[in-house]
């Protein structure tokens, strides 16, 4: 961490999580996983932070780990990872853990998962296994599913029944930044029942992580569509970034394809020639500031 600049570092346990397994079985385990957790944290109290695991087979247990959670442990809020036995979190359901989180006033980490077992068959069947693999995954598939289940959670309402919810997604913010103008365009129209526009959520009640985006183009795309400015609880660096201080805050992005030559040419630019005109204050959706991109972990989040 502090080879590569970073303060603070929000722990919290990757997939699967204890989504995959029965209700009876995840309770314990994921009170087990917090308890853990929490000890690394009290360890390093100035430099980690936790976000929960959560028992999601059983709602009303996880709103009732969440609060444990957070109010007995310290934890800031809570990593959820993809759906839990083929359901989303707009299902209703999931009522009583999502007004917990509200009312605790603690973001919900939605981060990808493996897709359900008929998606797979639907979408990766016949490649090889490993392509399948990764298809389905850290290529692509997890990216366009969280995408899909941030829009259900936005289009069912749940954002306008529990108004004070905050949801953090990683990827720089899941593909859905390249593709809102569009998706507001189509959706809005339809969703008379919403308080906003789609894209308005992505103001107040949504935030994008950097996470495993290591290059250039796709924060500045975050920045100019959503906004942005640094906030601690979306300082998340992805275990590539940490070892290789690969960030795109302070390195030009790479350019797959590009000759090297070229690369190198883009390399010696004079810097003026690479910065990029100030945020105007009254226009927070224009260019990205340069100075801004000083620090560690620039984060695309809601403007209050």
């Amino acid at each position: 961490m502090d080879a590569a600049g970073i303060d603070l570092q929000v722990l919290s346990h990757t997939v699967p999580g204890p989504g995959i397994l029965d209700a009876t079985r995840a309770v314990p385990a994921a009170r087990a996983a917090n308890d853990a957790l929490a000890e690394a944290v009290a360890a390093y109290p100035h430099r980690f932070a936790g976000f929960a695991a959560l028992p999601t087979p059983d709602p009303r247990a996880a709103a009732r780990e969440l609060e444990r959670a957070v109010s007995e442990l310290g934890m800031r809020g809570a990593l959820l990872n993809g759906l839990t036995h083929g359901q989303f979190l707009d299902h209703p359901c999931y009522a009583p853990l999502l007004e917990c989180a509200a009312a605790l006033g603690v973001p919900l980490y939605l981060h990808p998962s493996r897709p359900p077992e008929a998606v797979t068959r639907a979408y990766y069947d016949g490649l090889s296994p490993l392509m399948a693999d990764h298809l389905a995954t850290a290529a692509w598939g997890w990216h366009s599913e969280t995408a899909l289940h941030l829009l259900r959670i936005i289009v069912s309402g749940v954002f306008d029944r529990f108004p004070d919810l905050q949801v953090i997604v990683g990827h720089m913010g899941e593909m859905i930044p390249f593709a809102l103008a569009r998706i507001n365009t189509v959706l809005t129209p339809v969703a008379d029942h919403l308080r906003q526009p789609v894209a308005d959520y992505f103001q107040t009640n949504i935030w994008l992580t950097t996470s495993g985006y290591t290059t250039f183009p796709p924060l500045q795309c975050a920045l100019s569509v959503v906004g942005g400015r640094p906030a601690p609880l979306c300082r998340r660096l992805s275990l590539h970034t940490q070892r290789t201080g690969a960030c795109p805050a302070r390195h030009r992005a790479h350019q797959p394809g590009r000759p090297r030559e070229d690369r190198s040419r883009q390399r010696r630019t004079p810097p003026r020639t690479r910065r990029r005109r100030p945020i105007d204050q009254s226009n927070p959706r224009g260019f990205m500031n340069p100075a801004a991109t000083s620090a560690d972990h620039v984060c695309a989040a809601p403007h209050r």
